[in-house]
């Protein structure tokens, strides 16, 4: 183990950057509250320039105000609001793992539809059927976007020599200015945000991240209400699915967890004087008891985080 050959606090190099890992709480609480971190990439891994409007690559500053403007969208209350919808759609991803019974599941793929189908819904009012259809423009949308490989000579070149960043992200700027064909998530984002638009000023309006997005950034700063609808929907096909699948990956090789949350869902059914055949396990209060089960999904987002190269906060 890393700590065991070097101690608690140590490090490595990626390229020219250096790279703390500790264990040391203190330490990790300092590094945490310090939030002007910069990136593993000076500039950021893509040279498009739209892509600084993300809430990943803004300044403290602006990074503050659009974390304020989105809090609202992940109340209580709005997340009881999408209950209906998000359990309506995993009855759909029961459904085809059922159909897919006798045969290999690829869980990643089945979570990336269902993912992508719920902060369509739920986020901003997409009704896009990813599960049911592969074509889907929303999904051959965003397919190509990570079709993208970030892995270009001029990337290595900035992670081994940072002090030329200040002449190498104006090249991969330009190179990308010159080769980049028309970015086929953006346009549907700019679409949803124009359409949001006219919604409004019909007097028309529902509780969701790009209603609180457009309210506030369509007039100002249309970029930054396109760039973090665009963040959301990558978000929701990658990280969200990645995470889903390591969970599914350690409950099959660990049974054990697998009855331990089993045995939690039962009591506490049990507790609610509900049989387990009739229960209708989307109830916002229900869920806040799986204790266990909110501490295996941390778990799993601490031994495989699903993002560790870009995020700086």
């Amino acid at each position: 183990m890393f700590h065991d050959r070097y101690g608690s606090t140590a490090g490595y190099y990626l390229g020219a950057k250096p790279i703390i890992v500790t264990k040391d709480t203190a330490l990790f609480k300092r590094i945490q509250n310090f939030r002007e971190r910069p990136r593993r990439v000076p500039g950021g891994i893509s040279p498009d320039p739209n892509r600084k409007k993300m809430l990943a690559n803004l300044n403290v500053e602006e990074w503050d105000e659009v974390r304020k403007v989105l809090t609202p969208g992940f109340s209580p209350r709005n997340l009881k609001a999408m209950i209906p919808q998000v359990t309506a759609l995993t009855d759909v991803f029961i459904q085809k793992v059922r159909n897919a019974e006798g045969t290999s599941v690829d869980f990643y793929r089945l979570f990336q539809g269902l993912t992508l189908d719920i902060i369509g819904r739920t986020g901003f009012g997409v009704e896009c059927h990813i599960q049911s259809n592969i074509t889907d423009p929303l999904h051959l949308a965003v397919q190509e976007e990570f079709a993208k490989s970030p892995s270009s000579s001029l990337v290595k070149f900035c992670l081994a020599l940072p002090e030329l960043s200040w002449l190498l992200q104006p090249l991969r700027r330009q190179i990308h200015s010159f080769c980049s064909e028309t970015n086929a998530l953006w346009q549907l984002g700019e679409k949803i945000v124009q359409e949001r638009q006219q919604l409004l000023h019909q007097g028309l309006s529902r509780p969701d991240l790009l209603q609180l997005l457009v309210q506030k950034f369509a007039e100002t700063d249309p970029l930054k209400a396109v760039a973090n609808a665009v963040l959301f929907f990558e978000a929701a096909y990658e990280t969200m699915s990645s995470t889903m699948g390591f969970l599914v990956h350690f409950l099959v090789n660990e049974v054990q967890i697998q009855e331990k949350i089993r045995e939690e869902i039962r009591e506490c059914l049990e507790d609610e004087n509900l049989q387990e055949n009739e229960a209708k396990l989307n109830s916002f209060e229900f869920i806040e008891k799986l204790n266990y089960l909110d501490a295996v999904v941390k778990e799993t987002l601490r031994i495989l985080p699903p993002q560790t190269t870009f995020i700086s906060r």
